[in-house]
């Protein structure tokens, strides 16, 4: 699935927050339940279903930057469901 990490997502995204990250923010718009993203993981869904997949090498690199205070431009990333 083509998550599309937008403009605002960036600007309300917290910094070294897993669940109010701009990936995250993106992720929910996109229907994902919770998620968590995280460096080496991304998981979602409820307490007792969790999905968890390997982040993206784009996506924790995008992470790093904005974590500290270099920014993040739009993108887009495909995760597996």
């Amino acid at each position: 699935m083509k998550i599309k990490v937008k403009q605002e997502h960036i600007d309300r995204g917290a910094v070294s927050s897993c669940s109010h990250c701009p990936i995250a923010l993106a992720m929910m718009e996109a229907g994902f339940r919770r998620p968590s993203v995280g460096y080496d993981t991304v998981r979602w869904g409820e307490e007792d279903l969790r999905s968890t997949t390997k982040t993206p090498t784009a996506v924790s690199e995008s992470m790093y930057l904005f974590d500290i205070g270099h920014g993040m431009k739009p993108f887009e990333f495909e995760i597996s469901v």
